[in-house]
């Protein structure tokens, strides 16, 4: 049907536009007004919003439902107001992250205690996130592994002050963790008796 302006009328109809391919760089998708819009991957993942160009309606990133124009618009706006918060807090959320990755791939008694309870607390805060989106129906991260037992056992160790090794002592500690499991226990049968003789 043609309007006043001789533009065409298009029915819109809400529910899930389908994804038809995709490239490094673009999506090509069909609307429920059955248009194939080609978007940029980058800005539509970053956006959570991209707009068909013929009925104007908005199609969500997340899960390719089709929302009003006007609530498109609203997301795009409330998007764009929080969108360096946002950015800042991602970069922020992955920096915890690769952090953890990397004090778990050490063995703990490499690290001081005061990195440990870092670490503990950046992996608690992590979890809070991760319960905060399962909440909002958000996408979960990389999933946390459950802490190691023997954290808080080494957090619970009696004396709050660091012990700080010396670089023989580090040598010496690496040394010991490289032999064989016959071989470690054969040293440490060796200080337990020196040590009972004293």
């Amino acid at each position: 049907m043609k309007g006043a302006e001789g533009t065409q009328m298009i029915t819109t109809r809400q529910g899930r536009a389908a994804q038809l391919g995709s490239t490094s760089r673009t999506v090509l998708v069909r609307c429920t007004c059955g248009r194939r819009n080609y978007f940029d991957r980058q800005a539509w993942q970053w956006l959570e919003v991209a707009f068909c160009v013929r009925c104007w309606q908005a199609i969500l990133c997340f899960d390719l439902r089709v929302v009003s124009r006007w609530e498109g618009e609203r997301m795009l706006r409330e998007h764009v107001v929080y969108a360096g918060e946002l950015k800042a807090l991602r970069t922020i959320e992955g920096e915890m992250r690769r952090f953890l990755m990397l004090f778990r791939a050490e063995p703990l008694w490499t690290w001081p205690p005061q990195v440990v309870r870092m670490a503990q607390a950046v992996a608690a805060n992590l979890q809070l996130v991760e319960a905060a989106r399962a909440r909002q129906g958000g996408v979960a991260g990389v999933p946390l592994e459950e802490e190691p037992a023997e954290m808080g056992v080494f957090l619970e160790l009696p004396g709050e002050e660091a012990y700080e090794l010396t670089p023989e002592q580090t040598r010496l500690l690496s040394f010991f963790s490289r032999l064989s499991a016959e071989r470690r226990a054969v040293m440490l049968d060796f200080i337990a008796q020196e040590g009972s003789e004293l």
